[in-house]
């Protein structure tokens, strides 16, 4: 997207520095976006010219004016795994055999009890699990680095530990949690949503949005529900940038309460 606006203004004989509303308007005027792209991009170019503001950069904001005008989208509530769903998914992950069998319980034990990105899960090292269940998580994109929290209601500590000593006693090689085969080599991206397809499969449910990113949301939810943390501790669990975010999971967590409950 940056390369685009940036060829657009190089067609007009202009810098990313010089650009104004004007020329804004007219780049965001002339492309045929759906709305939630255009506020996606809009937002996207936003962040560098908030980035040259931050280093000292005093001209006009071009997107500025276009921003404040741009109006709140319906956007669609998180999907996530449905009671039911999870019930099921839980029971063939536990009587799961072969030597994956402990490993992909981990896995899922990170994304359903601990709320990763797929590329977090597939990058996470073994020092970045604590004792206690909490995780660093380091950034591998755009999104921030944060600390999680493996929820204890539930199978996942569980799953988790036996892996590590399944893990031990393998002698895997390499510094990563969950690698995809013996020799310690990383899962790509598609890989691992392969296998979260085929626990799917396997416990013959098809959720209306696949791979990591609904056992991701389950999470929230789980974690909403459980009532042991507020919405603004899980928007860190989750490496959320704003509240509102989280908050849409709320809608899908009705019996999530309390502001004033610890952790």
């Amino acid at each position: 997207m940056f390369a685009t606006w940036a060829g657009f203004l190089f067609d007009k004989r202009m810098t990313v520095l010089e650009a104004t509303s004007t020329e804004a308007s007219e780049f965001f005027g002339d492309k045929a976006l759906v709305p939630v792209s255009r506020r996606r991009y809009l937002q996207l170019l936003d962040k560098v010219y908030q980035h040259l503001i931050s280093v000292g950069w005093a001209l006009e904001h071009p997107l500025q004016g276009l921003l404040r005008l741009e109006r709140e989208l319906a956007i669609a509530l998180p999907v996530g795994l449905d009671t039911d769903q999870l019930g099921k998914l839980e029971q063939v992950l536990a009587v799961m055999k072969g030597t994956k069998a402990p490993r992909d319980r981990s896995l899922a034990a990170l994304m359903v009890g601990g709320g990763l990105r797929s590329n977090e899960v597939i990058r996470l090292r073994c020092t970045e699990l604590q004792p206690n269940f909490g995780i660093e998580v380091k950034s591998h994109t755009v999104h921030p680095e944060h600390s999680t929290l493996v929820l204890p209601d539930g199978p996942w500590r569980m799953w988790l530990e036996q892996w590590l000593q399944e893990r031990r006693a393998r002698n895997v090689p390499g510094e990563l949690l969950c690698p995809a085969a013996a020799n310690g080599k990383a899962f790509t991206t598609s890989g691992l949503y392969r296998r979260i397809d085929h626990w799917f499969s396997l416990a013959g449910i098809e959720p209306a949005q696949g791979g990591a990113n609904v056992l991701r949301n389950t999470f929230a939810r789980l974690a909403l529900e459980s009532n042991r943390y507020t919405v603004v501790q899980v928007q860190g669990f989750m490496g959320h940038a704003e509240i509102r975010t989280t908050e849409r999971h709320l809608a899908q967590a009705p019996a999530a309460v309390g502001e004033d409950v610890a952790y």
